[in-house]
């Protein structure tokens, strides 16, 4: 069976999901699934891992989607897995002929994962992308058989995003050739601002093109958004003095014609998005975002072809953190920031070049006693 087959099968089974959900509940419905598969949560260990390894990769993703790591994922990355998930079904159903085939055949030995990562036309950035994604689906799906076989299993997934150690982010040169071919475009006002409060205050892109007028807090400088893994609730977000200003010139340009001053503004038309193609109505698309992005840095000189390939918007991110740490911001200061929940996960933007630890050591006062 050919993967649009497939494909079309799977189509057929979410429409009876669907039918279903109209006169049953999500967890009734996961435990007759769970129950009908021969998998329990009251089973011990041994007989679920048995149970597991019956699931075959079809049914396996259904338990994925299922579950609780899947489902509380933001929206774009839900979108992004489910982007992965169908990559990988078609090069299984291209070298096994179907997707019923046990997801433990497929994941060990390792050989058939290393080479859908080898691949000859895509990146290492990309092949890294792919193994995280791995990683975390059997993690989630066979979590016992990983765990038999972890070793060899996160050998083959390690996820080694720079193989300096060092997330990818922009130089300085580059950030400011961006900010300037910004103002060229057609939209110019528009992603001149965008960058800017991407510089400004670290936000992820789905947390940007979620901005409405009432999230924005003048008196605090902040910005009310909703992070990755707190979607449903807003939580304050700081944003830079400079980038703030911009921002706020740009919803004066856009809106200002609809309230005499900006407390009336964000009282009657708090809900309008900031960055809209619809006045306001609806939020600008994430990929449009990216495109624009990608369009510039395509243009700019100080980007090479091959930095093209692994530099996007989340590389301002890490731009952020990363210059953030050095310029000396404490990292419980930039956890805030970052909206990260430990300082654990800074780690990555807290390591340096072998240039970088010079220049620093050089600065240690104990160095001028000598």
């Amino acid at each position: 069976m050919t993967y649009n087959q497939e494909n079309s099968k799977r189509g057929s089974a979410q429409i009876a999901i669907q039918q279903l959900l109209e006169s049953h509940n999500m967890e009734d419905l996961q435990l007759a699934a769970l129950n009908v598969l021969g998998i329990s949560g009251d089973m011990d260990a041994s007989v679920q891992e048995t149970s597991f390894q019956k699931l075959t990769v079809a049914e396996s993703f259904i338990f994925f989607r299922a579950s609780s790591k899947f489902k509380g994922l933001a929206d774009t990355s839900k979108a992004t897995y489910e982007y992965e998930e169908k990559l990988f079904c078609e090069f299984i159903s291209k070298r096994f002929g179907t997707l019923d085939i046990p997801l433990t055949e497929v994941i060990y030995p390792t050989s058939t994962l290393l080479d859908y990562l080898n691949q000859s036309k895509i990146s290492y950035n990309t092949s890294a992308k792919k193994a995280a994604f791995l990683r975390t689906f059997i993690k989630t799906v066979v979590k016992e058989f990983y765990l038999l076989n972890k070793e060899d299993i996160d050998g083959t997934l390690k996820v080694d995003w720079n193989k300096e150690g060092l997330p990818r982010f922009y130089n300085l040169e580059q950030l400011k050739e961006l900010l300037l071919l910004s103002k060229e475009t057609a939209f110019g006002l528009r992603n001149y601002t965008i960058i800017s409060v991407f510089l400004g205050s670290a936000l992820r892109v789905s947390e940007l093109i979620g901005i409405q007028l009432s999230d924005i807090d003048l008196e605090e400088e902040m910005i009310m958004v909703r992070r990755k893994r707190k979607k449903k609730t807003a939580v304050p977000a700081y944003i830079q003095r400079d980038a703030l200003n911009v921002l706020m010139k740009y919803i004066d340009f856009m809106y200002g014609h609809l309230a005499e001053d900006w407390k009336e503004l964000k009282f009657n038309y708090g809900d309008l998005y900031v960055f809209s193609s619809t006045g306001g109505k609806t939020a600008m698309t994430d990929r449009a975002v990216r495109g624009m992005v990608k369009s510039l840095a395509k243009k700019a000189q100080s980007i090479s072809d091959d930095e093209i390939e692994n530099l996007s918007v989340h590389n301002f991110r890490h731009s952020y953190a990363i210059y953030g740490i050095r310029s000396g911001i404490n990292l419980y200061a930039m956890m805030d920031l970052m909206g990260h929940s430990t300082v654990t996960s800074l780690k990555p933007y807290a390591k340096q070049s072998r240039e970088q630890v010079k220049e620093d050591m050089e600065k240690n006062p104990i160095a001028k006693l000598l």
